[in-house]
This record gives structure tokens, C-alpha cells and sequence, in this order.
């Protein structure tokens, strides 16, 4: 049921954008069950736009560093990830002696 009235909420919110596309409040509440819906790139960019529009939105301004740190987390175990299994591919090369 939650999860429904999240799905109708979103679908508000991207009717509002379409008829009005800098509509503030929108992006906000976009934004917000983004959040919810643990899609954290997607609410950053909606934060985003809403501190284009809005310099001084205090929420919008915490939101994004918030999604900033763990949008740097989510890339940076990637990253490892990536890491990890290709060093796990390459021949070890011999040491060299010292002479």
C-alpha cells in the first residue's frame, strides 16, 4: 500500500513538471520520495534543479550533500569491485633480486 501511494505521488509529480517545468515544489517532493524509493541518483538530480532555481533552498542544499557522500561510496566500491576482479586476471609478474 506504501509503496502504491509513493508510485501515485511520483506520478503526480512528473504530471506537474510537465505542465509547469520550473515548478519548485515539485522537483522538491520528487526529490523527497526518490529518497524513498532509495534512488539516490535520481533525487540528486531533482535536488539539484530545485538549488538551480533556488540557491538558498536549505533542503535541497543538505540533500545534496547527503546523495553527494553516497553517490561517492556507491562509485568508489564499484571502483574496488572493478579492482579487485581484474587484478585477480593479471599474471603475477616475477620479483626481481636485489643485486
Amino acid at each position: 500500500m506504501f509503496q502504491s501511494k509513493l508510485d501515485d505521488a511520483l506520478e503526480d509529480c512528473h504530471l506537474a513538471l510537465r505542465l509547469k517545468p520550473d515548478y519548485l515544489k515539485a522537483y522538491t517532493r520528487r526529490g523527497q520520495i526518490y529518497e524513498e524509493l532509495d534512488k539516490p541518483h535520481e533525487a540528486m538530480k531533482d535536488f539539484e534543479k530545485v538549488l538551480e532555481m533556488d540557491k538558498d533552498h536549505k533542503e535541497a542544499r543538505k540533500a545534496v550533500q547527503v546523495r553527494a557522500e553516497i553517490v561517492t561510496k556507491e562509485r568508489n566500491s564499484i571502483f574496488h569491485s572493478i579492482l579487485s576482479f581484474f587484478s585477480g586476471c593479471l599474471p603475477r609478474l616475477p620479483r626481481r633480486t636485489r643485486r
